[in-house]
């Protein structure tokens, strides 16, 4: 109790010191607060400990009744320290990337500059998101001597490169870029591998490059040549799969008259199963355009002597050449009598 001087002749005025009662756990709480402090203030004392973290801190929760503050010891956990070097290295690669993409593309001294930072580094950055995009721009904007030096840094590593969601871009680059002569390694080694690869959501495409790049009227090159035939031998496969449906095209439209014909005498042996296929038709429709006139008319009057067959294909909703612009002509051509001009 505290009371002013006696000399004052108002009414005496009493000020009360009120400190709320703590029941156990508030108590307790308020020791392990004190013990806190106290470890805190000795950690600071102590000049040999720095560095160190407390390994508990004070955390104030306001509750929902009365406004009242709750206080709680929560356990830190020392952060672990970062590999700052591995955290370097990734930013870095990106930084490199991004600098030889803008010196590759802005030409001059620092084109040569960059074709010579990549040599050598080929191989990791096909593999890589951002370094593929930039092999991808090198291989264009080199001369073919220096693209095809850039591209022997994969050799013994296409199927692999072709696997990659990455790679694949490259390969298919180097492919379109380079003539067969600069660049005879892809083709030589997917020689063995070519049925493989047709099923390949990535290596269908590789194939079908090859195809359009390395054929020329009737000819196809050495290596080409040998994985085009090994393609060709399984063709009542590979026309009804997903992938393998966009090599066999590709053989239709760039291939030699030879491997059209194997191709087309396979799937005259039962061209409704072909035509009636989701996959396979597409293949009957390319060789309806492109096959040779004997074997264009062979399978469009075949097709349309049994017109009940189609029809009950059109009803189950099923894909049919019929639909096909270049059925629709051979039928009208070869109905009229006239035939394909």
């Amino acid at each position: 109790m505290f009371c002013p001087s006696a000399e004052v002749t108002a009414v005496p005025v009493c000020v009360l010191w009120l400190q709320p009662q703590l029941n156990s756990q508030t108590w307790h709480q308020a020791q392990e607060i004190s013990q806190f402090n106290n470890l805190c203030d000795s950690s600071l004392a102590a000049p040999a400990i720095q560095g160190s973290t407390c390994s508990r801190r004070r955390v104030v929760r306001r509750g929902v009744r009365g406004g009242r503050r709750q206080h709680a010891l929560v356990q830190v956990v020392p952060e672990e320290p970062q590999d700052s070097a591995k955290t370097i290295e990734e930013g870095d690669t990106d930084v490199f990337c991004s600098k030889l993409l803008s010196q590759l593309e802005g030409g001059g001294d620092g084109r040569l500059t960059a074709l010579e930072a990549l040599h050598g580094r080929i191989l990791d950055l096909a593999f890589d998101k951002s370094g593929c995009r930039v092999v991808q721009v090198a291989i264009e904007v080199a001369n073919q001597q220096e693209a095809a030096g850039l591209c022997s840094e994969l050799k013994g590593s296409v199927r692999k490169a072709i696997r990659c969601p990455h790679a694949n871009y490259i390969i298919q680059k180097i492919v379109q870029v380079l003539p067969p002569s600069h660049a005879p390694f892809i083709a030589r080694e997917l020689i063995g591998a070519g049925r493989e690869m047709a099923r390949h959501s990535y290596g269908c495409r590789v194939l079908c490059r090859l195809l359009e790049h390395h054929s020329c009227a009737e000819h196809i090159g050495g290596e080409a040549a040998t994985l085009t035939d090994e393609v060709v031998k399984d063709v009542a496969e590979l026309c009804q799969h997903s992938f393998g449906h966009h090599v066999i095209q590709s053989i239709v439209e760039h291939g030699t008259s030879q491997h059209r014909d194997s191709i087309i005498a396979v799937l005259s042996q039962n061209i409704f199963h072909f035509a009636r296929h989701r996959s396979a038709s597409y293949v009957v429709e390319k060789a309806l355009v492109f096959g040779c006139f004997s074997a264009q008319q062979s399978m469009a009057l075949e097709l349309i002597g049994n017109v009940d067959l189609l029809l009950l294909t059109r009803r189950k909703s099923i894909w049919m050449p019929c639909r096909s612009r270049s059925f629709a002509y051979f039928k009208r051509c070869f109905t009229d009598g006239a035939g394909p001009s």
